[in-house]
């Protein structure tokens, strides 16, 4: 048996040898989980716009959209009110464009609108140039219809012409100095088209079946596992995921991480047709998430803009315009069609998206569309 001393001894001696291991994983702990706060980033903010704004209805956020006019908020701000955005973003978004392959289509674009009056420092203006889809505009928020326009028609035109009228007159009050506008428009096709169009019941517990317009393809290769499937796009790495009853925790799925755990399988499927054009102020949701002081006066420290007196981001304005069909996602703005499906291999697998869920346009680097269906039909 071990006296005390021998035993103190003992472990004195081990301890370096114990300590580095120790320190490793805590090191490597805290490395992954700021790794994936970033990857939770777009499914906490579809929980908060849910919970906020959205509890028993459909709607379409882009966490893309929305981390662009955080980013370039930023270099406009303080230490304090930096680093809320900051940790949400984990990081921001440095990256100037968002390049993608051919046949597919990303329209987005940020206005800064600051009341007429406002001083601004011009090397902020000009970071804000450099993300190349985001503009500062100087208007007069008292002229409340003249504003609305100033502040759409930048998204508008940027985004060819596919978002509109994101705010109106009755947007502004008296108070407003400084308000975000973002607008996002995303189009792809699918790897392989659905080739029949149908009527299907459709069912949100305990109400009765409701027919809906849906899109049928069969043996159709896909991702994946319980609860979910991945339909491939042309051309890239990116993906339509469907979830429906989700078992997990959602705030803490990292949609790129689930990507790799599903498998590759001929699928049955039935998925609704349906349009999604959503516009919502994220003030409420953000502040859910933990960025707060932006929107309070005394505290936002709009440090480059206007003296500091008071200064605060009176909303964040976002829109995002959704509508998947049998070729794929918005696809009036683009001329090629999906591969046409006629496999006649029996199939692994059925997916039939005919209660409420939750859907998801996901690369390996980027989750640009997030949303939910099915409550809106009843």
């Amino acid at each position: 048996m071990l006296s005390r001393s021998m035993g103190d001894q003992m472990i004195q001696g081990l301890r370096p040898l114990l300590l580095f291991p120790l320190l490793q994983l805590l090191i490597c702990s805290v490395l992954a989980d700021t790794a994936n706060l970033e990857h939770h980033f777009p499914v906490r903010m579809y929980s908060a716009v849910q919970q906020t704004l959205f509890r028993n209805k459909d709607f379409a956020i882009s966490p893309l959209g929305i981390k662009q006019a955080l980013g370039i908020l930023v270099p406009a701000l303080g230490d304090d009110s930096a680093l809320e955005i900051e940790n949400l973003l984990k990081p921001r978004m440095q990256e100037n464009k968002v390049k993608l392959k051919q046949n597919h289509l990303l329209y987005q674009f940020t206005t800064l609108g600051v009341q007429s009056g406002l001083t601004i420092d011009p090397e902020y203006i000009s970071e804000v140039t450099q993300y190349g889809d985001a503009a500062v505009e100087l208007t007069n928020f008292t002229s409340a219809q003249r504003s609305a326009n100033v502040m759409n028609s930048g998204v508008y035109h940027a985004t060819k012409n596919t978002v509109r009228s994101i705010v109106s007159d009755h947007t502004f009050e008296p108070d407003t100095q400084v308000l975000l506008v973002n607008g996002v428009f995303y189009g792809a096709i699918f790897a392989n088209e659905f080739p029949t169009e149908e009527m299907c019941d459709f069912t949100v517990y305990p109400n009765p079946k409701k027919k809906v317009r849906c899109m049928r393809a069969n043996s159709v290769p896909a991702l994946f596992g319980d609860s979910v499937v991945a339909l491939p796009l042309i051309n890239t790495t990116s993906y339509l995921v469907l979830l429906q009853r989700w078992k997990g925790n959602l705030e803490t799925l990292d949609l790129r991480q689930l990507l790799k755990a599903l498998e590759v399988k001929l699928v049955n499927l039935i998925v609704p047709m349906f349009r999604h054009e959503t516009t919502l102020d994220l003030k409420k949701p953000l502040t859910e998430v933990g960025v707060e002081r932006i929107f309070k006066a005394g505290e936002a420290q709009l440090n480059k803009i206007g003296d500091q007196s008071g200064e605060y981001l009176k909303g964040l304005h976002h829109k995002t315009v959704f509508e998947i069909g049998r070729n794929g996602i918005n696809m009036k703005r683009l001329a090629a069609k999906a591969t046409p499906s006629h496999r006649k291999e029996d199939a692994d697998a059925t997916f039939t998206a005919l209660t409420p869920f939750t859907y998801a346009v996901v690369d390996e680097d980027h989750v640009y569309i997030i949303g939910h269906y099915g409550l809106d039909q009843f």
